[in-house]
């Protein structure tokens, strides 16, 4: 429904120049939004001379200050092959701050017919005076299948913990249940542990060897994603106005912990993070809306 809207915002005129497209599957990402390029080119082919790509490259992944030059001074050229062309940068979190400053300045200035698209796992990491000038669209993407029996039991334990943050009991503010969060932060850690065991045993890899060390980044992040799709949808379906309003803050700084988590900090150590953040929030919220009813 959204990309339809959106293909008739292009054909009526009335589509943004650009966009943040974030999804924790950057091939559903891809998948999504290139009818919505090819449309705007008038094309099918990938390779068209007008569909400007820029991804990371190189052993640290990043996005490089000297293609960035060279993608800007080529934005500002006239179309190749029509009349409009398309700026389609993949993983965009991982431009350096020098090289996102350069591409800022296009993006004030953008030639017209001029679409940009920037697909990101993490768009928090992006400069916010890039944010700012880009509409924001989140998907939900295809979850990475997780085969974990007691995560489900988890979660639950954890909405508890939070939907008992805003719950109201003779109008009395509850502190937040630091030693129940940490209690599950133990048992999480024990899950992994053991996942990763039994993986150890099915794939007769030992701990620390590449084949391992793959699997346990591949659980980490399904789990991440997870989670910040679980957080954000009980929260939302609370209907607390306190809670609305700060959940834009909530969801950006899960996206925050999950990126810090895949610079290789340790992956307990930013849920613990992001679990006392939100619970912080939530406390806050629950004494703003007690405050507002005993007004009533």
């Amino acid at each position: 429904m959204l990309l339809g809207k959106l293909l008739r915002a292009f054909r009526t005129g009335k589509l943004a120049h650009a966009f943040i497209v974030s999804a924790t599957d950057l091939d559903y990402s891809r998948t999504w939004l290139t009818p919505l390029a090819q449309a705007i080119l008038d094309t099918q082919d990938l390779m068209h001379p007008d569909w400007l790509q820029l991804k990371p490259s190189g052993s640290m992944a990043q996005i490089k200050t000297e293609e960035v030059r060279l993608l800007v001074q080529r934005v500002q050229q006239t179309a190749l092959a029509g009349i409009r062309k398309v700026v389609w940068i993949e993983d965009a979190e991982r431009c350096p701050p020098s090289a996102a400053n350069i591409f800022l300045k296009t993006l004030e200035e953008a030639p017209p017919q001029t679409y940009f698209f920037l697909l990101s796992s993490h768009p928090s990491q992006l400069l916010s005076t890039i944010r700012s000038r880009c509409f924001i669209i989140r998907l939900q993407g295809i979850p990475e299948p997780i085969c974990l029996p007691l995560w489900e039991d988890w979660k639950r334990q954890l909405s508890d913990i939070l939907l008992a943050l805003l719950a109201d009991h003779d109008r009395q503010f509850r502190l937040i249940p630091i030693p129940q969060l940490y209690a599950l932060l133990a048992s999480l850690e024990n899950l992994v542990s053991n996942a990763m065991s039994q993986t150890s045993v099915d794939t007769e890899a030992p701990e620390g060897t590449p084949v391992h060390e793959t699997a346990q980044r591949s659980l980490q992040r399904a789990l991440w994603s997870d989670l910040e799709h679980f957080i954000a949808n009980i929260l939302y379906h609370q209907g607390n106005t306190s809670v609305l309003k700060r959940l834009p803050a909530i969801v950006a700084f899960l996206e925050k912990c999950h990126g810090l988590s895949e610079l290789n900090l340790p992956f307990t150590s930013t849920i613990e993070a992001c679990l006392i953040f939100t619970a912080q929030i939530l406390a806050q919220a629950k004494v703003e809306h007690s405050s507002r009813f005993s007004l009533i």
